[in-house]
């Protein structure tokens, strides 16, 4: 039984985001992690993904344009989906790269991929952008406290 995640990339460490921690949750857990990073964003972020791969044979990093031209627009959803198609796992797991999974929940979920009882599961998360006192707004990325 092989387990794949997947995580999509651009500006991250732009942004702060806690994405190098988030590929570090999964990786006990999974039989190998595709990062799908943007090579436009604007920092170090295919840097720091290019040596999570050289740190971590589990780790593969792959390049991909979040730009939709014919949609004049960038998105995320047309990002993740070849993600998930450079995964070779009989099963799959997508996490955002603002989420970090909690050190028993990647046991778990390996223990229940590996029983293969179950097509979907899903649970609760926490999203480190967000939190019900601070809201999160865009263009300016700033955090303000309600």
């Amino acid at each position: 039984m092989l387990l794949s995640a997947s995580v999509i990339i651009r500006h991250a460490t732009k942004y702060d985001y806690c994405f190098v921690p988030c590929c570090l949750s999964v990786l006990p857990m999974v039989d190998e992690l595709i990062i799908l990073c943007d090579p436009s964003s604007e920092d170090d972020t295919v840097d720091v993904c290019e040596q999570l791969a050289r740190d971590h044979d589990k780790v593969q990093v792959h390049m991909s344009e979040w730009w939709v031209s014919d949609r004049h627009r960038w998105a995320l959803s047309d990002a993740t989906n070849p993600a998930i198609e450079l995964c070779q796992g009989d099963y799959f797991f997508y996490i955002q790269a603002d989420e970090v999974l909690k050190e028993n929940t990647a046991g778990f979920l390996r223990r229940v991929a590996e029983k293969g009882e179950y097509d979907l599961i899903e649970f609760g998360h926490l999203h480190f952008w967000g939190a019900f006192d601070r809201i999160f707004e865009r263009p300016e990325m700033r955090l303000r406290m309600a």
